[in-house]
């Protein structure tokens, strides 16, 4: 799929821009394509294949597993009217406006609608919403469920609640939260001596997670170093970065 993993941490950039060319579904799917990386004859290939060929979708395969790599996944996804993936990567396919089927190596899932969109976001468009066997009947079921409407309308929820502009003030929500609890702890005694071991710890984990995950989260969804932040994006990483500083700045001095 990419050569470089890339987190959920909002779209990037260049997906938000193949967002933007107003991309409308046919009104049935034309063109279908499994993207994973454990797409292989051993997992869910042969499934997806044999209803592709039942229901006479043309089906392409990206991915480690078949060898083929991709480097520009935003333009990829913008060439397909039915894409099966999870994670990251239906995220990406929805973004541009395809419809997309959950399905991966771990079962198969249904097909991503706008009113169930926050409940399978909820599970991280994961392996925990893949709760069906990989069958070929079961994919029909799911591609019969193609509506470019619906498709539609899922884009746009992902245009509105998935923008690197919202995940980056989610991220510094977290960082506020975790300040004001490790404040509040100190205040009370919590986290000193064994009573408060728990607590301790628990404050400890999220100190740790919350310095250090987001950031590289941020320079990876654009695939550079934290010295090549594009222009654009360059305010919300300010205000990133300024609020890991304030955490780690509490996470030393106590206060």
């Amino acid at each position: 799929m990419r050569r470089a993993h890339r987190p959920s941490c909002g779209l990037t950039s260049s997906t938000c821009v193949a967002s933007l060319l107003g991309r409308r579904c046919p009104p049935r799917p034309t063109r279908a394509l499994v993207f994973s990386n454990y797409a292989t004859a051993n997992t869910q290939l042969p499934a997806i294949e044999s209803a592709c060929r039942q229901l006479n979708v043309p089906l392409d395969v990206v991915g480690r597993g078949v060898g083929r790599i991709s480097d520009n996944p935003e333009q990829l996804l913008a060439e397909y009217d039915l894409v099966f993936a999870v994670g990251k990567a239906a995220l990406e396919a929805m973004a541009v406006g395809a419809a997309v089927v959950l399905c991966d190596f771990g079962g198969l899932g249904p097909m991503v609608t706008a009113d169930d969109f926050d409940r399978l976001r909820s599970l991280n468009f994961g392996l925990a919403a893949l709760v069906d066997a990989r069958t070929p009947e079961g994919v029909v079921l799911q591609v019969n469920k193609y509506d470019p409407v619906e498709a539609g309308r899922v884009r746009d929820l992902v245009r509105s609640r998935c923008a690197l502009e919202r995940a980056v003030g989610d991220l510094v929500a977290v960082y506020e939260r975790v300040i004001e609890e490790a404040g509040a702890s100190r205040m009370a005694g919590v986290g000193v001596g064994s009573a408060g071991r728990s607590t301790g710890g628990r404050l400890a984990v999220l100190r740790y997670r919350a310095s250090k995950v987001p950031l590289v989260a941020f320079y990876r969804a654009f695939g550079l170093g934290p010295r090549q932040v594009p222009g654009p994006v360059k305010p919300l990483y300010r205000v990133l970065r300024a609020t890991m500083r304030r955490l780690l700045w509490v996470s030393a001095s106590g206060r």
